[in-house]
């Protein structure tokens, strides 16, 4: 963030404070789903895997079309759960 950042599609997120909130919100709701921010037409959900120690490790993400990816009636991603669970069982097998 030390540099400018490009605004690809008018849903970009490229200010400083903004990412910042941004990564604060992501880092408490544990997942990050966006769509149109960097190609519009596209959205991805991404969800952490953390190893045995809770730390960080790596991260499992699926990208789609953004009007196929479905969410549910709070806008959540339907493939939430099934991701978690994944990343879950892989953190587990982690050191």
């Amino acid at each position: 963030m030390a540099r400018p950042q490009v605004k690809r599609t008018p849903y970009s997120l490229v200010e400083a404070a903004d990412l910042e909130a941004r990564s604060a919100e992501i880092r408490q709701q544990d997942y990050e789903f966006v769509a149109d921010d960097f190609i519009t037409g596209l959205a991805a959900l991404g969800v952490p895997i953390m190893n045995r120690d809770g730390r960080w490790v790596a991260a499992l993400s699926i990208t789609n079309l953004t009007d196929r990816f479905a969410l549910d009636t709070q806008g959540v991603p339907v493939w939430l759960l099934a991701m978690q669970m994944a990343t879950a069982r892989l953190g587990g097998r982690m050191t």
